[in-house]
C-alpha cells in the first residue's frame, strides 16, 4: 500500500484537476480508501508501533496524518461530476448502496447491490426510464470493475457526465 500512497501523493502535487488524473491514481486512492476503512491500516500502523514489521518495509502509508490527509485532499478537490454516498449497509450477505448522482445529470439517485464483486441489482431515480431500466439489466451480473470499464467517460449531450459514467462513478467508491 505504500507504493499506492506514494504514487497517489506525488500526482495530487502536481494536479489540481482530478479528471487529470490517471485512472490508476484513481484507482490507487480507491484501494487506499478501502484500506483505511477496513481496520486494517490501523492493525498495520499499531504493528508498526510496537516494532513488529521487518525492518526495510516501506512505511510512507503509515503516517499517522499521512493517509487521512491524502484522502481528504482528494475529496476536497473541486469535482461537479461527483457522484455522493449516501447509504452503504450489507444485509444477508449483499451490499447495498446508494448514491446521489450530480446535477448534471437527469437521474438523481442510484442504488446497487452487490454481492462479491458480482453487481446484482441497479436501480436509477429520474432519469429517461428506459434507458436507465435498459442499462440496470445489463449491469446484473457482471464484474464491479468491467462495468467500470465500459461506462466511464460516456457524455450525455456535452455535459461531461451521464448516467452510465454516474454508475461507473459510484462503483468506484465500493
Amino acid at each position: 500500500m505504500s507504493a499506492a500512497f506514494d504514487r497517489a501523493s506525488e500526482a495530487l502535487r502536481h494536479t489540481p484537476d482530478p479528471y487529470a488524473l490517471p485512472a490508476s491514481v484513481q484507482d490507487d486512492i480507491a484501494a487506499l480508501d478501502r484500506y483505511q476503512r477496513s481496520g486494517q491500516w490501523l492493525e498495520d500502523y499499531e504493528a508498526d508501533e510496537a516494532g513488529l514489521l521487518p525492518e526495510g518495509t516501506p512505511r510512507s502509508v503509515l503516517s499517522q496524518d499521512g493517509l487521512y490527509n491524502l484522502l481528504q485532499e482528494y475529496s476536497d478537490m473541486p469535482d461537479p461530476w461527483r457522484v455522493t454516498k449516501i447509504d452503504d449497509r450489507t444485509e444477508g450477505g449483499i451490499r447495498k448502496t446508494s448514491f446521489r448522482t450530480c446535477e448534471s445529470v437527469c437521474s438523481e439517485q442510484i442504488d446497487i447491490e452487490t454481492e462479491d464483486d458480482i453487481i446484482r441489482r441497479v436501480q436509477y431515480t429520474g432519469g429517461c426510464h428506459g434507458n436507465t431500466q435498459g442499462l440496470a439489466a445489463l449491469c446484473v451480473g457482471m464484474k464491479v470493475d468491467e462495468v467500470i470499464k465500459r461506462l466511464e467517460g460516456i457524455d450525455c449531450k456535452g455535459r461531461g457526465t451521464s448516467c452510465p459514467d454516474q454508475l461507473a462513478r459510484a462503483l468506484r467508491q465500493l
